[in-house]
């Protein structure tokens, strides 16, 4: 049969048009087939010796916190070919944590980047004094202490230390800078007062509020003395002589108090030490007891005055208000919870 030249164009054409719709739909001979447009892939792995929590991140912005060992992967997934690297952004208190293959690029699903996590050792340095007794001011070794004792944090990262020797209270900022805070040196007795011409009677345990006023115990003076953060200092509950009253502000007593703490409502913990005893102080300062016996000592348990102490001294209240006590001369730690009375 006879084939005109436009006939074996139109054939062509038909069979040219077909080679591009199978390429364009994967087909064609021995071709592999291309990736689809759009494609994602995850990004994840395992992490394993973790005691806390550790804050991940990929590409320095897909943040991920883990808190268990185990298989973990990140919200984002990334487009093929993208790249990935994973790093902590936040270690775990006390740990360290090592990422190993964990960059490259996403060909597909990432499952074998590995964070192993282990023990951090304690590194000690100086942060502030020389070593000498004294009261000097300044940057680092600059500044000198004699016995400090009670020591707490603020908000802010600044230090604040009770040095007993010297009768002042002491800052140390996170740059470690030492100023005076209150307390002009050793006096015959307490002095209420601003800064410097405050007095302390054996400046001992130290416990801050939520409005960054602090609490201090009186050795010697037996006292509990408030202080602001403006340096203006009071008593806050005690007549100084020596005793175990309960009562509103001066009209209390205590017999060498020890440590102090506060609980989330502003109310003030103490540990009479002389007294067996474990105080409280309500925000208007009125002093009741809580347990213990005064001038008794034992280790026995019990509601009130039913238990027994042996110079405590440490003091600590948790969130939920239970208060913990260093009893230290029967080397027991001891668990004070509230309960209703029968």
């Amino acid at each position: 049969m006879f084939s005109s030249p436009m006939m074996g164009f139109r054939r062509s054409c038909v069979v040219a048009g077909a080679s591009v719709l199978l390429a364009s739909c994967g087909g064609g001979d021995g071709g592999s087939a291309a990736t689809p447009v759009g494609t994602k892939h995850t990004v994840g792995g395992t992490v394993s010796g973790l005691a806390g929590s550790v804050i991940l991140q990929n590409n320095a912005g897909d943040e991920l916190k883990l808190t268990a060992d185990g298989r973990f992967t990140f919200a984002s997934a990334l487009s093929e070919g993208a790249a990935y690297e994973v790093s902590v952004r936040t270690q775990p208190l006390w740990q360290f944590c090592t990422v190993t293959k964990g960059s490259g690029k996403a060909s597909a699903d990432v499952a074998d980047v590995a964070v192993a996590c282990s023990a951090a050792q304690a590194e000690v340095s100086l942060f502030a004094g020389s070593g000498a007794a004294g009261s000097a001011t300044g940057i680092g070794s600059a500044a000198s202490f004699s016995l400090p004792y009670g020591i707490i944090f603020d908000k802010n990262g600044n230090l604040f230390v009770s040095d007993v020797q010297t009768g002042i209270l002491r800052k140390i900022t996170p740059a470690g800078e030492t100023t005076n805070i209150a307390g002009g040196g050793i006096s015959s007795g307490p002095v209420d007062g601003n800064g410097a011409a405050a007095y302390f009677d054996g400046l001992g345990g130290i416990a801050l509020d939520a409005a960054g006023n602090i609490y201090a115990t009186e050795l010697s003076g037996n006292r509990i003395r408030k202080i602001t953060p403006g340096g203006l200092v009071t008593t806050f509950a005690g007549s100084g002589t020596t005793g175990s009253a309960d009562g509103p502000g001066n009209t209390a007593s205590f017999n060498s108090p020890g440590g102090v703490a506060l609980d989330g409502d502003g109310n003030v913990y103490v540990a009479d030490t002389g007294n067996n005893l474990l105080r409280r102080i309500t925000r208007a300062g009125v002093v009741s007891t809580l347990a213990g016996q005064a001038g008794v000592t034992g280790a026995q348990n019990g509601i009130g005055s039913a238990a027994r102490f042996k110079q405590p001294y440490g003091v600590v209240v948790d969130a939920d208000g239970t208060v913990y006590v260093a009893d230290t001369f029967n080397n027991l730690i001891r668990k004070v919870v509230p309960v209703q009375a029968p």
